[in-house]
């Protein structure tokens, strides 16, 4: 149960993550 919670956890941070990435990029073109 936990192990599944941490690999929810990693996943979700790696798409937060993708998305700042994504967020900065847009900022950067305006």
């Amino acid at each position: 149960m936990i192990t599944k919670a941490q690999k929810k956890l990693n996943q979700l941070e790696t798409e937060l993550a993708m998305i700042n990435v994504l967020e900065a990029c847009q900022t950067e073109q305006k």
